[in-house]
């Protein structure tokens, strides 16, 4: 009977692992169709391809794919491709976004459940590797770990702890000074930026207690800049950034920048904008 489960579990594994898509179809020109379940469909841009699918590519015909494994693919010969045959013959490129951020990318824009799922800054923080320390992976919300803040009112948010009444935030500068100690009842709290901001950047660290179910240990680094210099890091970031025909390369190079140096937010607008140019 245990071996019987373990094949069963096997099979299982490799039948959800089989439906997973491989490729987006990024460009198309002329005519193509995907052989699917031994059924002709004639392809279109934004289509996802599997790996028991056949790509067939009459004359004149070229796809330009976006795979999982992080690069373009380009097919300009009329034939028949299967997944595999594309993995070892076919012109193959770099998108020049790391893996780690490329494969959020797939999660949260490309996968086809996701269409109209936002993606929130604090995902991105969690993208880049932004890891929060302690016991309290997903109760801290904002400011997330590793974030830059710009805004005017910076504003602390937090899961609701089960059998929590009242919850005490506690915000420390970079050497480890208290610079506030308060009890809220909610599971929020709105500072002005200016009260915190000594300079032209600023490093706090902010932890979160909950009588005994939340140790000191659950905390955030976070960085309050200024909106001249939030303006001239920004602006900066953008200039390395190559500006190419291809917008959505272009804003999700730019998004990655963004997120890569804490500016969750603005990662999170660009990202937005990269989706906005894929047809669905």
């Amino acid at each position: 009977m245990r071996l019987l489960k373990i094949f069963l579990l096997v099979m299982l594994m490799k039948e959800g692992a089989a439906q997973l898509p491989r490729c987006y179809v990024y460009t198309i020109i002329g005519d193509a169709s995907v052989l699917r379940h031994h059924k002709l469909n004639s392809l279109k841009q934004g289509d996802f391809i599997f790996d028991a699918d056949t790509l067939v590519l009459k004359k004149s015909a070229s796809l330009n794919l976006l795979d999982y494994d992080n690069k373009f693919i380009m097919i300009t010969s009329p034939g028949k491709y299967t997944y595999p045959d594309v993995q070892k013959s076919l012109d193959r490129k770099p998108t020049g976004i790391t893996e780690k951020y490329f494969h959020f990318v797939w999660e949260h824009l490309l996968w086809p459940s996701s269409e109209n799922r936002p993606v929130p800054s604090t995902l991105i923080g969690g993208a880049v590797g932004g890891a929060k320390r302690g016991d309290c992976p997903s109760t801290l919300i904002d400011p997330s770990d590793g974030a830059k803040v710009g805004n005017d009112t910076i504003r602390f948010r937090w899961h609701h702890v089960a059998g929590a009444t009242v919850y005490q935030l506690v915000l420390e500068d970079s050497v480890g000074s208290e610079f506030m100690n308060v009890i809220v009842k909610d599971t929020s709290i709105s500072l002005l930026k200016r009260n915190l901001l000594k300079g032209e950047i600023t490093l706090y660290h902010w932890k979160l207690l909950a009588g005994k179910r939340l140790s000191e240990n659950c905390s955030n680094d976070f960085t309050v800049v200024s909106q001249s210099e939030a303006d001239k890091e920004i602006q900066m970031l953008t200039n390395k950034v190559s500006k190419t025909n291809d917008e959505f390369l272009y804003y999700l190079q730019l998004s990655e920048a963004m997120a890569q140096n804490g500016w969750y937010d603005q990662a999170a607008d660009y990202l937005k904008k990269a989706k906005g140019t894929l047809k669905r």
